[in-house]
């Protein structure tokens, strides 16, 4: 269940960016430290695209809370970093590039639903874990 930034309020973008900084040591699983570095992305990329990102969507896939954030940092002049988190195990799933100007004309917006309330879903919020290496930064 997906809710995209296009269809949050302003509580409720403020909600689950608030919920991401209160993470203050996010981990990166195996899989998304091999995407990452087949992607030639360093760990100052990811971070900052945690720290200074936009939320893009909210996803929650059981009972794993995840956010899309959006990088605002060109890389190779062209380019931003998009990380996918997991707010419930506090590491990085997936990091990506996109293009800067690409705003999905093809999104399936079948996938997304406007009535999740966000601020139900992070008041039902519980932490876990994550097995992977610390991010410094």
């Amino acid at each position: 269940m997906r809710k995209h930034v296009s269809q949050m309020t302003t509580e409720e973008k403020i909600m689950v960016r608030a919920e991401v900084e209160k993470v203050k040591e996010w981990r990166i699983t195996a899989y998304a430290n091999s995407r990452a570095n087949h992607r030639v992305l360093a760990e100052s990329d990811i971070l900052a695209a945690i720290h200074h990102g936009k939320v893009i969507e909210y996803n929650r896939n059981k009972d794993d809370k995840r956010v899309l954030l959006r990088g605002t940092r060109l890389l190779h002049g062209k380019c931003v970093v998009c990380v996918v988190v997991s707010l419930t195990d506090r590491c990085v799933v997936t990091a990506y590039v996109n293009k800067e100007n690409d705003v999905h004309r093809t999104l399936n917006w079948e996938l997304y639903d406007e009535s999740i309330n966000i601020a139900t879903e992070m008041e039902e919020f519980k932490w876990g874990s994550c097995n992977g290496n610390t991010l410094s930064g």
